[in-house]
């Protein structure tokens, strides 16, 4: 997936922040890692965050806008 291809341009997710992953790992989440830096911290990959909004926003896109609450 190319960055024209993003919902949101690259530069402005990692801006924000959404790549900051944790220094803990679990089975399920190694999917979306996209490298360990040296301190420890998993870096997640954006472009399986960005996945993984369309696939909310297409789930949400079903539902009246006054159904929907978002936490």
């Amino acid at each position: 997936m190319t960055e024209l291809n993003l919902l949101v341009p690259l530069d402005m997710y990692l801006a924000s922040g959404v790549h900051i992953g944790t220094q803990q790992k679990t089975k399920d989440m190694e999917k979306f890692i996209y490298r360990v830096r040296p301190d420890g911290l998993y870096v997640l990959d954006v472009r399986k965050t960005d996945e993984r909004l369309r696939v909310a926003a297409k789930f949400l896109a079903r539902y009246e806008p006054e159904d929907i609450l978002a936490v």
